[in-house]
């Protein structure tokens, strides 16, 4: 397992699903964890693993701008927030389509905007971004895309 003590890990989505796994990984692997969800009862089943658990819509810009300036300084963000449609895009509203570019694109540009000022004062930072994808027959299918920054000042 790599080893994270002394690194500060901000993850959304952390109430159930991949985003609840990576917060009890990091957690283990010894990084100051904290711990975000739109949905408290999930959320607060991390208390006595994780450091902090925040509550928090991503898809309000001021509500991340909030937290952001409220917590301790993240070396790493971990973006899990996201949906992915039941159905294909012929069986997909506008509002399903209106949503799941909210939360899969704005929202995650949202929180790497706010984030990036301070990874840029840090020697490495780390993205990792769940990122949903179109897919010719359906809305969105998820696939894994990880960026690793490391920055040369």
């Amino acid at each position: 397992m790599i080893d994270l003590k002394g690194k500060t890990a901000l993850l959304t989505a952390t109430g159930q699903g991949i985003g609840n796994a990576t917060a009890k990984a990091f957690s283990k692997a010894g990084a100051y964890v904290i711990a975000t969800d739109i949905n408290p009862e999930t959320l607060y089943s991390l208390n006595d693993i994780v450091d902090e658990t925040h509550v928090l819509d991503v898809t309000d810009h001021n509500a991340i701008k909030s937290l952001v300036s409220s917590i301790k300084e993240p070396d790493i963000l971990f973006n899990c927030a996201g949906v992915v449609h039941n159905g294909t895009i012929l069986e997909s509203s506008d509002d399903d389509w209106d949503f799941a570019f909210n939360l899969n694109g704005k929202a995650m540009y949202h929180m790497i905007k706010e984030i990036i000022p301070i990874m840029l004062k840090k020697v490495v930072a780390l993205l990792l971004t769940l990122l949903p994808l179109l897919h010719p027959l359906k809305v969105c299918q998820i696939d894994l895309y990880i960026v690793l920054q490391k920055l040369p000042f």
